[in-house]
């Protein structure tokens, strides 16, 4: 049965390590790329870039992996991220408290700074020190609530201003927040977006191109009779109405680059919803039900019947004369097997 919604706990397990550790050292590059650029709004553009690069890495993750599901991506990524933004914090902690200076009376912070790019170092010795920090029974503190207690003192003291004025308190929080959302919401959509329709048989993903028919929802039922090859399940199907706002099935046929392949793929998606718009957001999105091994043959006869009942179509498959594709799908069934 070729569904697309096989278990890949292994693959789950893999996105978590690599993405957390890809993001620890992501987090320390933008650290010290935002450290030596001291203007507000090319930081604005690093985050939104950190934020970007986070979300694609995820989703060369899911292909890597052969993740086809949603909600075991989503939950790895939302404790990566967790882990992520932990380490982000207690990076900028170990930086800024490696410039503070105190005596008796005053505290400031020097000058002559730390720089985490090219002082590597010096900059794990003071990561070191922050981890350690907690755990001397001297300063009669926990490990997070150590890191809740610098939290609240960096919110309180600022590290930068804009126009002269110091951003501290209820703002420097706001700004925490529009940051942590440029970092983290990009890899949570890739966590929720298909990256396409995986083929088990052949090992591979492929492009859906999509009918401009909505259905009414496909039942399980009849997914698994067209499955058995009973492609007059979608040629009755009747469409969904027009005033329809519930969700609605289409039919894409998969492609390997240029070249259509013998598969279907059934996906479920709102009504009224063109496919560029719903590529833009995970929410909303058409998602694959049931990837389906017709053969040439079905697919070709299951769009004609379809352009021939309901109009035109937006793709059509190359035709193949009877001899063609027979030879070509026993070619692709030997491969296959």
């Amino acid at each position: 049965m070729e569904t697309q919604r096989k278990s890949n706990i292994g693959g789950v397990i893999g996105l978590l390590l690599v993405f957390t550790l890809v993001g620890v050292v992501f987090s320390w590059l933008y650290l010290g790329l935002i450290d030596v650029i001291p203007y507000a709004w090319p930081r604005v553009l690093i985050a939104a870039f950190f934020g970007t690069s986070l979300g694609f890495v995820v989703k060369m993750l899911k292909k890597g992996f052969k993740i086809t599901s949603a909600a075991g991506p989503l939950l790895a990524v939302i404790i990566s991220l967790l882990i992520i933004n932990f380490m982000r914090y207690q990076m900028f902690f170990a930086i800024w408290y490696s410039r503070l200076t105190a005596d008796d009376f005053y505290w400031w912070f020097e000058n002559s700074y730390l720089r985490p790019l090219w002082q590597i170092p010096e900059f794990l010795d003071a990561l070191a020190w922050i981890f350690s920090y907690p755990f001397d029974p001297a300063n009669n503190t926990t490990f997070f609530g150590e890191f809740i207690s610098d939290l609240r003192w960096f919110n309180e003291v600022g590290t930068w201003s804009w126009d002269g004025n110091d951003i501290t308190g209820p703002l420097l929080t706001g700004v925490w927040i529009i940051e942590l959302l440029l970092i983290s919401v990009p890899a949570i959509s890739a966590a929720l977006i298909p990256v396409g329709v995986f083929l088990y048989n052949k090992n591979t993903w492929a492009d859906p191109r999509f009918l401009t028919y909505e259905f009414e929802e496909f039942s399980e039922e009849e997914l698994d009779r067209l499955e058995r090859g009973d492609i007059d399940v979608v040629t009755n199907k009747p469409l969904a109405s027009i005033v329809h706002r519930g969700r609605v099935s289409k039919i894409a046929v998969c492609y390997l680059g240029s070249d259509s392949t013998e598969y279907i793929a059934v996906f479920r998606t709102k009504a009224g919803k063109s496919n560029d718009d719903n590529s833009k957001m995970p929410f909303g999105r058409p998602r694959v039900q049931r990837a389906i091994k017709l053969g040439y043959e079905k697919v070709g006869e299951l769009q004609l019947n379809l352009e021939e009942k309901h109009g035109h179509m937006m793709v059509q498959t190359p035709e193949y004369t009877p001899e063609q594709t027979t030879e070509y799908t026993q070619e692709q069934e030997s491969r296959d097997e």
